[in-house]
């Protein structure tokens, strides 16, 4: 049975780590997306909050 020369085994590390790097740019990008949906969504809470502070202020104000 032949053994791999040092070029062949270097070939095949190089070729997992490329697949290894696209599957890690893959998830970032997936991961980024979700990131900026959940600052939307944040910024959207916090507004909410902010106008529903105004509201419970104006009925505190009157009682």
């Amino acid at each position: 049975m032949n053994r791999p020369s040092p070029d062949d085994l270097n070939d095949i590390i190089m070729a997992e780590q490329r697949e290894k790097i696209k599957e890690l740019e893959k998830e970032n990008k997936l991961l980024k997306a979700r990131n900026e949906e959940l600052n939307e969504n944040c910024y959207g809470l916090a507004k909410e909050n902010k106008e529903l502070k105004k509201k419970l202020d104006i009925l505190y104000h009157y009682v």
